[in-house]
């Protein structure tokens, strides 16, 4: 399975979802179709923690002050599955790999995955 989480409304998420021929990834914005535990215990696993999940840069982080705060890694779940703004964006699920951010190394290697799943898919 293939899936891409984003923000419509975010432009980098924009920006990256219109490099790519998605076609064969669901699309799956966070604000209008929140993220179940299931999907985001499957993103901590490919991902190693749920603190790589977490986006330090939301304005949410500091309205909040979680900036000021110890979080482990129940905090860091906890958070990301009440205030969709605290999931780093954009997430890509493709085979067993996880692609997350909008970093020029990570989309290239998105981007290099993509290709490969596509050329796997157009041989007999």
């Amino acid at each position: 399975m293939k899936k891409a989480y984003h923000l419509k409304t975010y432009t980098t998420c924009r920006r990256i979802l219109v490099s790519f021929d998605l076609s064969d990834l669901v699309l799956r914005d966070i604000k209008n179709q929140p993220m179940t535990e299931v999907e985001l215990q499957e993103m901590r696993q490919r991902s190693g923690s749920y603190e790589s999940l977490f986006n330090l840069k939301s304005q949410k982080y500091r309205q909040l002050s979680l900036h000021a705060q110890p979080l482990g890694q129940a905090k860091y779940r906890r958070w990301i599955l009440q205030e969709y703004t605290l999931l780093a964006r954009s997430i890509f699920l493709v085979g067993n790999r996880i692609f997350i951010g909008g970093q020029a190394q990570v989309l290239n290697t998105l981007k290099d995955c993509l290709e490969i799943l596509q050329n796997d898919k157009q041989r007999p």
